[in-house]
Protein backbone atom coordinates (compact mmCIF):
# COMPACT_ATOMS: atom_id res chain seq x y z
CA UNK A 1 0.00 0.00 0.00
CA UNK A 2 1.33 3.32 -1.00
CA UNK A 3 1.92 6.20 1.12
CA UNK A 4 -1.43 8.51 1.44
CA UNK A 5 -3.74 5.71 0.53
CA UNK A 6 -6.07 4.77 3.26
CA UNK A 7 -7.53 1.12 2.96
CA UNK A 8 -10.96 2.62 1.99
CA UNK A 9 -9.20 4.13 -0.78
CA UNK A 10 -7.47 0.51 -2.08
CA UNK A 11 -10.99 -1.19 -1.63
CA UNK A 12 -12.23 1.79 -3.73
CA UNK A 13 -9.75 1.16 -6.84
CA UNK A 14 -10.33 -2.84 -6.38
CA UNK A 15 -13.63 -2.43 -6.96
CA UNK A 16 -13.62 -0.04 -9.92
CA UNK A 17 -10.90 -2.95 -11.44
CA UNK A 18 -13.36 -5.29 -11.00
CA UNK A 19 -16.11 -4.09 -12.60
CA UNK A 20 -13.82 -2.96 -15.36
CA UNK A 21 -12.55 -6.63 -15.91
CA UNK A 22 -16.43 -7.46 -15.54
CA UNK A 23 -17.16 -4.84 -18.10
CA UNK A 24 -14.81 -6.20 -20.68
CA UNK A 25 -15.27 -9.66 -19.98
CA UNK A 26 -19.11 -9.10 -20.85
CA UNK A 27 -18.62 -6.83 -23.89
CA UNK A 28 -16.37 -9.36 -25.09
CA UNK A 29 -19.28 -11.77 -25.35
CA UNK A 30 -21.00 -9.13 -27.86
CA UNK A 31 -18.01 -8.74 -30.18
CA UNK A 32 -17.08 -12.49 -30.49
CA UNK A 33 -20.45 -12.82 -30.96
CA UNK A 34 -20.49 -10.14 -33.95
CA UNK A 35 -17.12 -11.01 -35.34
CA UNK A 36 -18.35 -14.67 -35.58
CA UNK A 37 -21.67 -14.07 -36.93
CA UNK A 38 -22.68 -16.74 -39.66
CA UNK A 39 -19.90 -19.04 -38.88
CA UNK A 40 -21.26 -21.98 -37.14
CA UNK A 41 -17.50 -23.97 -36.72
CA UNK A 42 -17.10 -25.23 -33.37
CA UNK A 43 -20.51 -24.03 -32.58
CA UNK A 44 -20.73 -25.64 -28.98
CA UNK A 45 -17.73 -24.70 -27.41
CA UNK A 46 -17.63 -20.75 -28.85
CA UNK A 47 -21.23 -20.68 -27.60
CA UNK A 48 -20.06 -22.46 -23.63
CA UNK A 49 -16.52 -20.15 -24.04
CA UNK A 50 -18.79 -17.02 -24.45
CA UNK A 51 -21.32 -17.68 -22.01
CA UNK A 52 -18.82 -18.33 -19.37
CA UNK A 53 -17.44 -15.03 -19.86
CA UNK A 54 -20.88 -13.27 -20.20
CA UNK A 55 -21.93 -15.06 -16.61
CA UNK A 56 -17.83 -14.28 -15.43
CA UNK A 57 -18.34 -10.48 -16.24
CA UNK A 58 -21.83 -10.09 -14.73
CA UNK A 59 -20.33 -12.41 -11.28
CA UNK A 60 -17.37 -9.61 -11.47
CA UNK A 61 -19.41 -6.75 -11.76
CA UNK A 62 -21.86 -7.71 -8.96
CA UNK A 63 -18.84 -8.54 -6.26
CA UNK A 64 -17.51 -5.09 -7.59
CA UNK A 65 -20.64 -3.15 -6.53
CA UNK A 66 -21.10 -4.97 -3.20
CA UNK A 67 -17.27 -4.26 -2.43
CA UNK A 68 -17.99 -0.47 -3.48
CA UNK A 69 -20.97 -0.32 -1.91
CA UNK A 70 -19.15 -1.46 1.49
CA UNK A 71 -16.61 0.71 1.16
CA UNK A 72 -18.99 3.92 0.69
CA UNK A 73 -21.05 2.88 3.71
CA UNK A 74 -17.90 2.76 5.95
CA UNK A 75 -17.19 6.16 4.34
CA UNK A 76 -20.34 7.88 5.16
CA UNK A 77 -20.48 5.99 8.78
CA UNK A 78 -17.24 7.85 9.68
CA UNK A 79 -17.86 10.95 8.26
CA UNK A 80 -21.36 10.99 9.95
CA UNK A 81 -19.35 10.14 13.34
CA UNK A 82 -16.98 12.54 12.71
CA UNK A 83 -19.09 15.48 12.08
CA UNK A 84 -21.66 14.70 14.47
CA UNK A 85 -20.08 12.44 16.94
CA UNK A 86 -21.48 14.52 19.45
CA UNK A 87 -24.85 14.00 18.55
CA UNK A 88 -24.56 9.87 18.38
CA UNK A 89 -22.90 9.59 21.74
CA UNK A 90 -25.36 8.41 24.56
CA UNK A 91 -25.30 10.12 27.43
CA UNK A 92 -23.28 8.99 30.82
CA UNK A 93 -25.20 7.09 32.93
CA UNK A 94 -27.33 8.74 35.92
CA UNK A 95 -27.71 12.28 33.42
CA UNK A 96 -31.15 12.39 32.05
CA UNK A 97 -30.94 12.85 28.25
CA UNK A 98 -31.69 16.64 27.46
CA UNK A 99 -35.05 17.36 25.92
CA UNK A 100 -34.86 18.62 21.84
CA UNK A 101 -35.36 22.53 21.27
CA UNK A 102 -38.21 23.84 20.10
CA UNK A 103 -38.67 24.33 16.59
CA UNK A 104 -39.24 28.17 16.18
CA UNK A 105 -41.87 28.25 13.32
CA UNK A 106 -42.37 31.72 11.47
CA UNK A 107 -45.82 32.62 9.46
CA UNK A 108 -44.84 34.78 6.57
CA UNK A 109 -47.36 37.88 6.28
CA UNK A 110 -49.53 38.03 2.74
CA UNK A 111 -49.88 41.75 2.41
CA UNK A 112 -46.24 42.61 3.08
CA UNK A 113 -43.74 39.33 3.13
CA UNK A 114 -42.24 39.57 6.42
CA UNK A 115 -41.74 36.84 9.08
CA UNK A 116 -44.21 36.80 11.93
CA UNK A 117 -44.07 34.44 15.00
CA UNK A 118 -46.88 31.65 14.70
CA UNK A 119 -48.86 32.62 17.20
CA UNK A 120 -49.38 35.59 16.10
CA UNK A 121 -52.32 37.39 14.80
CA UNK A 122 -51.49 40.97 13.18
CA UNK A 123 -48.05 41.11 11.20
CA UNK A 124 -45.33 42.73 13.19
CA UNK A 125 -44.79 45.20 10.09
CA UNK A 126 -47.40 46.20 8.40
CA UNK A 127 -50.92 44.64 11.04
CA UNK A 128 -52.31 43.07 8.21
CA UNK A 129 -54.50 40.06 9.61
CA UNK A 130 -52.59 36.61 9.32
Amino acid sequence: MSEGRSPRNVVGCVAAGLAGLGVLLFLSTFFSAALNFGNFDNFEARGRSMALRAVSGMTLMIIAGVIGGVSQTRRVERTISGIHGHALRRPPPGNPPQPAARQVIKVRCKYCGSLNDETAEHCEHCGGSL
